[in-house]
């Protein structure tokens, strides 16, 4: 925290140091005391923000997981690509499963 907010903190103790609000003995407590309650909000802060990604995270891959249990429930044909033979002018896609028909 460091920057304004330190400051910030530096000038109230000093303020409160000029107008006699807390001694010179007290100084040190009463700075110690506010950078460890600052410091505490910041991680709170920095924690819940890990937290809301780490929620953001879950939910993506919830939505995945979803995707790809559906996708196995398809009825998908498996194909394969074969190496051209020498004759050939090209490769082929082969997909043992489909079977084609016109007409009726």
């Amino acid at each position: 925290h460091e920057g304004i907010l330190s400051t910030g903190i530096e000038y109230a103790l000093a303020r409160l140091l000029s107008v006699g609000q807390i001694t010179v003995a007290e100084l040190y407590v009463y700075h110690k005391a506010i950078d460890d309650t600052v410091d505490t909000l910041l991680t709170r802060s920095r924690t819940e923000a890990k937290i809301a990604k780490i929620v953001f995270e879950i939910n993506k891959l919830n939505v995945l997981r979803n995707i790809w249990e559906e996708s196995q429930e398809l009825r998908l044909l498996h194909c394969h690509t074969e190496t051209p033979s020498p004759q050939s002018s090209g490769s082929a896609i082969r997909i043992p499963e489909l079977r084609f028909t016109r007409g009726q």
